[in-house]
């Protein structure tokens, strides 16, 4: 293995995030605004507190079940970033259509995030102020909340295999067309997130047989 060392005296203007993009340009680039960039560079705990809750629910709250790209990591990191942008406890900052788009199309309703370079922009404040990082750091447990949810809504009867259940009733309010080569998509949960955000848990319970018919 070859160690190469950078003397930051001998290279004042480097740039070790222009250098990670660089070397892993090929045959897989590295994609600006994605969490395969964020790893390499963002505070430590909070990307740590990420991966430990995708791992916890990967079971069968995923993107991509055993992605190699961090599509996972990145599905809860912008999930946590919806969170932190529309605290429920603020109500002049609880309206999530200012961060997130919704039209039509002849396919149905599409939704994204209006601008991931934003979410990179409060990950790098996040590591550099503590009030940012303490805010983001809450928002990855309300994003656990809203797993949470989700699951009462989904499982409505005692099961042997919990895991196999949950995955299935998933991809069954996702795939409202009943599509026959189906595939999750990042729209899909932002949706979910629409649905939930604000909905307190008792609510959730009790409501929880129509929210899964509307949202299916």
């Amino acid at each position: 293995m070859s160690l190469v060392t950078i003397d930051q005296k001998l290279n004042s203007h480097f740039n070790p995030i222009d250098l990670f993009i660089r070397l892993n340009n090929k045959p897989f680039p590295i994609k600006e605004n994605s969490f395969e960039m964020w790893n390499s560079y963002i505070d430590k705990e909070i990307i740590e507190e990420i991966k430990k809750n995708v791992e916890k629910y990967g079971s069968w709250f995923y993107l991509r079940q055993n992605g190699i790209r961090m599509e996972n990591e990145e599905l809860y990191t912008s999930l946590a970033y919806l969170e932190y942008k529309h605290p429920v406890s603020v109500s002049d900052e609880n309206d999530p259509l200012k961060h997130l788009d919704f039209y039509h199309k002849s396919t149905g309703i599409i939704a994204r995030i209006k601008s991931k370079n934003d979410i990179t922009k409060v990950l790098a404040t996040a590591s550099t102020k503590p009030e940012v990082r303490s805010d983001f750091l809450k928002s990855i447990k309300v994003t656990e909340s809203f797993i949470k949810k989700l699951r009462i809504i989904l499982i409505d009867q005692d099961l042997e295999d919990e895991t196999a259940y949950l995955c299935d009733e998933l991809d069954n309010i996702i795939d409202v067309k009943d599509e026959r080569y189906f595939r999750r998509k990042l729209q899909d949960f932002y949706l979910l997130w629409f649905i939930l955000h604000g909905l307190n848990q008792e609510l959730v319970i009790a409501k929880r047989t129509d929210l899964k018919k509307g949202s299916s």
